[in-house]
């Protein structure tokens, strides 16, 4: 009776920030000779390519190119592996909403002949977006192209009202900077007058923060490039 092969390849699933970016620069480094800059090159274009929302990329290419191969590859040395599967979770803000987009990118590198043009990766995405509690399995790139127009459009629909409530709120926080006692009291009378100026208030310190704790990642991870 026949048994089937035993597949002895190892297979390793990893988060993308849980990668050890800065030894596989300098894999590439040691293992294929690129310059330093080149191979920082070569993992910030997989860094923009992975990072970005609802990207057809990976399913336009199954077949990837032979310098993805030697990083793929680069990433599975770094790791102990004979293929990878990098994930992610990041949101998509749609007006007061937001979509939770979820990809798996299953990399399986050619581990021979890396030096050799032809070499290539194959590349599997499994990408997958949540919306009002359902998720929807995304199997090609032009349902991705679809999803980023159906973003958009829901984007503008929900923008409209609540554009509508920002700009009354706006001018009811510039009525009480001209005249803050006054219309302190009439807000503590009025629900909608002191509704809206509580929540301009409150949007404005809740913007401020965000901005802050963005500014302070995107420069670490800036450090971290740099580092890395």
């Amino acid at each position: 009776m026949a048994h089937p092969a035993t597949d002895f390849r190892i297979h390793r699933a990893l988060q993308f920030n849980e990668v050890e970016w800065r030894n596989v620069v300098e894999r590439l480094i040691t293992r294929f000779h690129l310059e330093p800059a080149s191979a920082k090159q070569l993992v910030n274009r997989f860094f923009e390519h992975f990072l970005a929302p609802l990207e057809p990329f990976w399913f336009r290419h199954p077949m990837l190119s032979a310098e993805y191969n030697r990083l793929v590859g680069s990433i599975c040395e770094v790791h102990g592996a004979d293929s990878i599967t990098l994930e992610k979770i990041s949101r998509l803000p749609l007006g007061p909403f937001s979509v939770v987009h979820q990809l798996r990118l299953n990399l399986v590198p050619t581990l021979k002949s890396f030096e050799e043009e032809r070499s290539v990766t194959a590349c599997r995405p499994d990408l997958s977006v949540s919306i009002f509690g359902s998720t929807y399995k995304i199997a090609s790139a032009m349902q991705v192209v679809l999803w980023r127009l159906l973003s958009m459009f829901v984007a503008i629909a929900l923008a409209v009202p609540f554009m509508g409530c920002l700009l009354y709120a706006l001018f009811v926080f510039i009525i009480f900077l001209e005249s803050p006692t006054e219309l302190t009291i009439t807000a503590l009378n009025d629900g909608p007058i002191g509704l809206a100026l509580l929540c301009f208030m409150v949007g404005v310190a809740g913007l401020f923060g965000r901005a802050v704790k963005n500014t302070v990642q995107k420069i670490r991870e800036i450090s971290a490039r740099k580092s890395g």
